[in-house]
């Protein structure tokens, strides 16, 4: 028999042309030094199937009428393996059976970025090391290639597009812009190939087929049918492409759009054994995607993706499955294991948890009962856990959040007002305030902030030092301090000069800002309902995953040393703040707001 690897694959077309999936497989592989040879005729047969030793046979989809004679005739020449371009439940259409060794099925999709996909699908009888020659070919040319042993499941691309998009139709039915679900999915997932995008791509009748075999129908059916008036009968729809990023796209669930693919994913896992690290990767690289679908579910937590299944436009089957999971702790990178396995660390640094969930770390201030105000162990938890995380190479972001319905109401009143005077403020200011500022400025690792309701004085001022603020619609913003006889050292020194005049505003009348109104002056970026405030982190956390670690690097340090040049500015609002601990309206500001009433404040008194 002759030995695959020997850098040549024959081409034998038997219908038609070649078409796009193969003329793509031959520039790849030539690209890598294969040598792609034509037959054009039988009498080539016997030369090229023994010098390429691995022959790919291109046919028409659906018929094998005539095919058996060639393909006997082909196999009698050994090669190490016959690639049919034909779905093998179709195989027992052949006038002649064939020596199912040596017969491998062969299906070919283009995928994002017109990338070639191919799935090898072998029975149990194709020797291993048959499979394996063929697959590392393939790969070694830059193909995205999948192994199917055994039962065959029929196309598995087309299932996961088909349940990618039956999705995106249901949002849309339900009244979301299909350009914003376009670009809830390039700009928030990260996809390369959107789900309108991928129906141009993979056409709507292979869609519907792939329904078919995988007996799938009701929601997914209905889905597809808002793609198919969506799209017309010219496969186009008035949706840009490539799609930009919309305003109205944070306002799409995105996790619905994920949920379908790793529904239908885990689904094909159970049916048919296939690693499921392996189909991950294999559907990561169809959609473009920076992690694989089942990561990235595991990065958000199935308990999130059964949440945004309850709440979507139709009631899922997929919900369903996830239920068993959950119930047994399986919830993704926050326990360690569901689809994959993942590192987890849980830490209490006093009020505050620390969590390492796989690829990044999440900081939660826990001090619901007092919405989070920040007294001293929660100054010396939230340093603390920076540092934990700055010092972890597996953190490649960091989220920080407040449990209950506050990010933090900023420092804790009782403890500035148990100050003595100058002295006490000069070590809270020495030993917990600008250590923490140190820490939160210069740290090495993106740091994402989800807010959520009350973020107030110091609870405030600490977003400027985060890269990403993500906020939910119903959080509220303000630096009152000047209300009870303090400053806010932060906004008034850092404030001006990261955002300019406006903040001036609120620093000196300690109005309160909605969300919408912190993100037009810049200490949010990113407003999204409540329900997807963790999703959305999760997201950002994903755009860095897919940046060069070292590129991050870079760009941390020279935001470090810009923030750096202000130092002597904060230290300025820091220091007037502990001068003024010494005052009689420093002491009435505190004693007004423990007792819940006005400040009495005196007029041309020193």
């Amino acid at each position: 028999m002759a030995q695959h690897g020997s850098g040549r694959l024959g081409v034998l077309t038997i219908e038609g042309d070649e078409g796009w999936s193969v003329a793509e497989l031959r520039e790849a592989l030539g690209r890598r030094g294969v040598v792609v040879e034509s037959i054009r005729s039988p009498e080539e047969l016997p030369s090229v199937a023994g010098r390429s030793g691995t022959v790919l046979v291109v046919t028409g989809p659906r018929s094998a009428i005539g095919l058996g004679e060639v393909l006997r005739e082909l196999l009698s020449h050994r090669p190490s393996a016959v690639l049919l371009a034909l779905d093998r439940h179709l195989m027992h259409e052949l006038e002649v059976p064939l020596p199912r060794r040596q017969v491998i099925g062969f299906r070919a999709f283009q995928g994002a970025r017109g990338r070639t996909s191919v799935e090898l699908s072998a029975g149990s009888d194709v020797p291993g090391e048959v499979l394996d020659s063929v697959t590392s070919l393939l790969r070694a040319a830059g193909i995205n290639a999948l192994q199917l042993r055994g039962a065959d499941p029929g196309p598995v691309a087309p299932r996961v597009v088909a349940a990618y998009a039956a999705q995106a139709g249901a949002l849309i039915r339900d009244g979301e812009p299909p350009e914003a679900v376009e670009a809830a999915a390039v700009h928030r997932l990260c996809f390369g190939l959107g789900p309108i995008g991928a129906v141009r791509s993979f056409g709507r009748e292979r869609l519907e087929e792939a329904l078919r075999v995988s007996e799938r129908s009701g929601d997914a059916a209905e889905g597809l049918d808002v793609m198919r008036d969506l799209l017309g009968d010219s496969d186009s729809a008035a949706v840009p492409d490539p799609v930009p990023p919309v305003d109205r796209m944070w306002s799409v669930d995105s996790a619905l759009l994920l949920a379908g693919v790793v529904g239908e994913l885990s689904l094909l896992a159970s049916e048919i054994g296939v690693d499921r690290a392996e189909l991950d990767t294999y559907v990561r690289d169809l959609l473009g995607s920076p992690v694989g679908p089942l990561a990235y579910a595991d990065l958000l937590g199935l308990d999130a993706i059964a949440q945004s299944l309850r709440r979507g436009p139709v009631p899922s089957r997929w919900e369903r499955g996830l239920k068993p999971l959950i119930e047994r702790g399986e919830l993704g990178a926050k326990s360690g294991r569901r689809f994959l396995r993942w590192q987890v660390e849980l830490a209490e640094e006093g009020k505050v948890r620390y969590e390492l969930r796989g690829a990044y770390a999440l900081i939660t201030l826990s001090r619901p009962e007092r919405l989070n105000a920040l007294d001293e162990g929660m100054w010396r938890g939230l340093r603390s856990a920076l540092r934990r995380a700055n010092g972890d190479d597996r953190v490649r972001a960091v989220l920080v959040r407040g449990e209950g319905r506050a990010f933090s109401a900023g420092d804790d009143i009782a403890m500035m007002a148990a100050w003595k005077g100058f002295g006490d403020a000069k070590a809270w200011h020495d030993e917990l305030l600008m250590p923490l500022l140190r820490e939160l400025l210069e740290h090495s690792k993106p740091l994402i902030a989800l807010v959520d309701g009350i973020a107030f004085g110091g609870g405030c001022e600490l977003l400027l030092g985060f890269d990403v603020v993500v906020a939910s619609e119903r959080s509220l913003f303000s630096v009152p301090e000047v209300l009870i006889g303090a400053i806010p050292p932060i906004a008034s020194s850092l404030g001006p000069a990261f955002l300019g005049r406006k903040i001036a505003r609120y620093a000196l009348t300690g109005e309160w800002m909605t969300a919408d109104q912190a993100r037009e002056l810049g200490i949010v970026d990113v407003v999204v309902h409540h329900s997807q405030l963790e999703q959305v982190g999760v997201e950002f956390v994903v755009k860095v995953i897919r940046s060069s670690p070292q590129s991050i690097r870079s760009v941390k340090e020279v935001i470090a040393a810009l923030r750096s040049a202000q130092w002597p500015l904060l230290a300025l609002g820091a220091n007037r703040l502990v001068s003024l601990a010494s005052t009689e309206e420093f002491r009435e500001g505190m004693e007004a707001f423990l007792g819940r009433r006005s400040p009495r404040w005196f007029l041309g008194k020193k």
